[in-house]
């Protein structure tokens, strides 16, 4: 995956986020399929997360403000 890639995918996540506000559900015993059937928008998020990796994401939200 490319860097600007990564950088879109970054900005989806953001908007997610921001979008579920403060107040993240208790999906402790939840299957994959049940956060994703209860709780999609944090399943998406989830899953972005994990197509992103790495422990800091600053190098792609340098600039957030640029077009993609």
């Amino acid at each position: 995956m490319t860097f600007t890639e990564k950088r879109k995918l970054v900005a989806i996540h953001s908007a997610i986020d921001d979008a579920m506000g403060d107040t993240d559900p208790d999906c402790g015993d939840m299957t994959d399929e049940e956060i994703r059937r209860d709780e999609p928008l944090l399943w998406a998020a989830m899953h972005l997360a994990e197509m992103i990796g790495g422990t800091s994401w600053d190098k792609y939200t340098a600039n957030d403000k640029a077009q993609f």
